[in-house]
């Protein structure tokens, strides 16, 4: 008996979606891959050749979701040769036996990994969250299984964690990464504690003191001369003027990327833009200035995708172009990077284009407001923050480029 059927493979957020359909029958597995999409190859059904997926290679990944087909294909050459079709719960039983998979029946406690899974894809929904937040707690999962594949949801504890943060001192990460992580695992098990799935406290009980935890990305900005110097280049490259214009206008209203990324020209008024943020969804009423309003008009009539406003490329093509922009127009002012790994303390110097990304935009603007007197509250207005506290960074910088400035006096 020849048995028809076909296999689908489709990223869904942090699984690949593996249907399967043979005799009028369906079976879905989720397989624990996270992928971008940008680098998936629909028509192969595959992660395109030589890519990276969240640090797994392209390679890595195509060979497991063979491995489920190859699975999956000699379960139905089984029952070929019995002239029977198998059912869902055998065809699901022969893949798992294939692959080593344990039934869940089988688990005295819940699996780490997958609960983690399921609270990134119920959350992400319930939440809204964006996919730079899905990814990067992807990013996280693979630093844990790094540490500890093996750990149970039991295993939760003030030691346990204790050896996490151990664990990653000595693989050389910063303490400000250190800190996020442990964070991260705290927040997945508050969930878990929601759920009814863990018993413990040490979400609350283990508070370590990690030395220079805190970053200084905020220091990560263009003055209002760079700003200038940047506004005003003249580039031979188009592709070039366009990151510097869709950056330049980030600048000048306060926008993330994620914001400018979905400006619709509908959201575009004479003199102002109304944005609804992907990351908070609050609506913003930004008012333009001379400007924002200058880069708007160079593409009035010009025509995007989805109708956008501005010629906006992928974010990871975008802070690769940023780089080359900031150096090609001079911007390589020395930045101090000053960060602790254990109790050690390092630096590092590198000019500022090297450090430059996205959000780089959001803080120039912030910076730049504050510095030109506009009052915190109105500039809280435009760029979303909700909380005075989240604008001290910026506030800080700020004085101590009023101290410098009333250094000029001593000259």
């Amino acid at each position: 008996m020849l048995i028809k059927r076909s296999y689908y493979f489709r990223p869904e957020r942090t699984f690949v979606r593996f249907r399967i359909r043979w005799n009028n029958t369906e079976l879905v597995l989720f397989i624990s891959a996270h992928i971008d999409e940008s680098k998936w190859n629909r028509e192969a059904q595959r992660c395109k050749n030589n890519s990276t997926h969240f640090k797994r290679s392209a390679a890595e990944i195509n060979r497991e979701l063979a491995k489920y087909e190859n699975a999956a294909e000699s379960c139905f050459a089984k029952y070929e040769i019995q002239d029977k079709i198998p059912t869902k719960d055998e065809l699901r039983s022969h893949i798992h036996t294939i692959l080593n998979i344990r039934p869940r029946t089988q688990r005295t406690t819940p699996d780490f990994y997958e609960q983690f899974d399921k609270w990134v894809c119920e959350e992400s929904v319930l939440k809204e969250w964006t996919n730079t937040t899905i990814n990067t707690l992807s990013v996280y999962k693979h630093r844990l299984q790094n540490w500890n594949p093996n750990i149970t949801i039991a295993d939760l504890n003030d030691e346990t964690l204790k050896s996490l943060m151990v664990h990653l001192i000595n693989k050389g990460y910063r303490n400000s990464t250190t800190a996020k992580t442990i964070e991260i695992v705290k927040w997945y098990m508050r969930w878990l504690k929601k759920k009814g799935l863990y018993d413990g406290s040490a979400y609350e009980t283990f508070q370590p003191k990690i030395k220079g935890r805190e970053k200084r990305e905020a220091e990560i900005y263009l003055t209002w001369d760079e700003l200038q110097t940047l506004y005003n280049a003249e580039l031979s490259s188009e592709a070039l003027c366009q990151v510097r214009d869709v950056f330049c206008f980030c600048c000048f209203t306060s926008l993330r990327y994620s914001d400018v990324a979905k400006l619709q020209r509908s959201d575009v008024f004479s003199d102002h833009i109304v944005s609804v943020t992907k990351k908070t969804n609050d609506p913003l009423i930004i008012q333009l200035n001379n400007y924002s309003t200058t880069i708007l008009n160079k593409y009035k009539d010009k025509r995007f995708k989805n109708n956008r406003a501005l010629p906006v490329i992928s974010n990871q093509k975008y802070n690769e172009q940023i780089k080359i922009l900031a150096k090609t127009v001079g911007i390589n002012a020395p930045v101090r990077l000053i960060y602790f790994i254990g109790n050690t303390r390092h630096e590092d110097v590198k000019p500022k284009w090297q450090l430059l990304t996205t959000h780089a935009a959001r803080r120039t603007f912030i910076v730049n407001a504050l510095a030109l007197g506009i009052p915190s509250e109105v500039v809280m207005k435009w760029s979303g923050h909700s909380h005075h506290e989240s604008m001290l960074p910026y506030i800080a910088i700020v004085e101590k480029l009023k101290v410098e400035e009333m250094k000029r006096f001593n000259k």
